[in-house]
């Protein structure tokens, strides 16, 4: 188990181009919409990729992830994948929002997410931030 989200994080972090390509870059902590933050920015290829990672916490961080459709083309959460649950796959499935199990050995996409219709001006300057060399943190 992880000590912390951000020990997690940092493990998904050096799985991003197994995940989602070759060419993604990945941004932590970006400040995306009103006074949200998401705890992963994916870009690749100009899709725009929000992820909420959580080690506890269920109906929280799909609350979160849930807002970020607002400004992603796909949302993930990262959870350890030894937590990954049937119950856990039916409720992001809901609410069209993929998973991702994390763990030393075998970090992977379980569930895709389903396209969602975000906000163009929000999305299209996530694109920009996830394109440029901001460093760790991203603000809008």
């Amino acid at each position: 188990m992880y000590p912390s989200e951000s020990a997690m994080l940092a493990e998904l972090i050096d799985h991003v181009p197994e995940l989602w390509g070759e060419n993604a870059n990945s941004t932590v902590e970006v400040h995306c919409h009103d006074q949200a933050h998401m705890d992963m920015l994916v870009t690749c290829e100009g899709t725009v990729i929000a992820v909420e990672a959580k080690l506890a916490h269920w109906s929280r961080v799909l609350a979160q992830a849930y807002l970020h459709r607002y400004c992603a083309d796909y949302v993930y959460v990262a959870i350890p994948a030894r937590n990954v649950t049937a119950m856990k796959l039916r409720d992001a499935e809901r609410f069209g929002i993929g998973v991702v199990g994390v763990s030393n050995s075998s970090t992977r996409i379980i569930q895709e997410g389903i396209h969602a219709q975000p906000e163009a001006r929000i999305r299209d300057r996530l694109l920009v931030l996830g394109r440029s060399t901001c460093g760790a943190e991203g603000i809008l």
